[in-house]
């Protein structure tokens, strides 16, 4: 109803908080002391929400396990999110949304799945908030470096071998030999070569590629994002 669009996941959330909001004290709860919590996907979200100004007044504190708001993976751009509907509708063979409202939801979603943009390249990472102008004005990292940000107390972690789960196929072919040409494919030449320096396969137990590749991987999508966070918010 505020022209925002692709964003009906974070706004289902919004309605569940509300509920809580409203309904709490009928269970004993303290309306004043409120706190949102997620892991992994959900842990992306909670950022979002202490990034949405219309989720502000519904919480008081949060709670971030690996997801922090710096990690380029908790939010998409639009024209990403409009590049996969056409894909989407590409491979449906519909021309418009009253074609996919012929299918139900796992074909949509499997269909998500097998047509992912330059941001969805992470196994299962088909779907996620968009930076709409509506309910984000910028990408989540921006909004948090220019302190747009709600300003509750925060608690925010990692897991340990973050990078083990949800590797690109890329990552799982990595063996001694390949190493160096599978970080330069997914990283970039120039990038590759710096993570080769600081991920060496001596410093790895067996099998070396393995633990080397999604140790750097975790870092890139958890670990360092939420140490940028985390000096961000403080």
């Amino acid at each position: 109803g505020y022209n925002s669009t692709g964003n009906w996941g974070l706004q289902d959330q919004r309605a569940a908080m509300q509920w809580v909001h409203d309904s709490i004290a009928n269970f004993g709860g303290d309306v004043k002391r409120i706190t949102i919590f997620g892991e992994s996907a959900g842990a992306g979200s909670t950022s979002i929400h202490l990034l949405a100004p219309r989720s502000f007044q519904l919480y008081h504190r949060a709670i971030i396990e690996s997801g922090p708001p710096s990690a380029v993976w908790v939010s998409r751009p639009l024209s990403d999110a409009n590049q996969q509907y056409e894909r989407i509708k590409a491979f449906l063979k519909c021309n418009d949304v009253v074609c996919l409202k012929q299918f139900n939801s796992s074909v949509i979603l499997n269909a998500g799945a097998h047509n992912r943009g330059p941001h969805t390249q992470v196994k299962d990472i088909s779907w996620s908030p968009l930076v709409d102008l509506v309910e984000l004005s910028d990408p989540p990292s921006i909004l948090l470096k220019k302190g747009l940000i709600n300003k509750v107390p925060v608690i925010m972690g990692t897991n340990a071998n973050e990078g083990t789960i949800l590797v690109p196929s890329l990552v799982k072919r990595a063996n001694d030999t390949n190493y160096e040409e599978t970080l330069a494919e997914l990283l970039g030449e120039k990038l590759g070569q710096e993570v080769f320096k600081e991920y060496p396969l001596g410093d790895y137990p067996e099998p070396r590629a393995w633990w080397a590749a999604t140790t750097a991987f975790g870092d890139v999508a958890m670990t360092c994002p939420s140490r940028e966070s985390a000096r961000l918010l403080s």
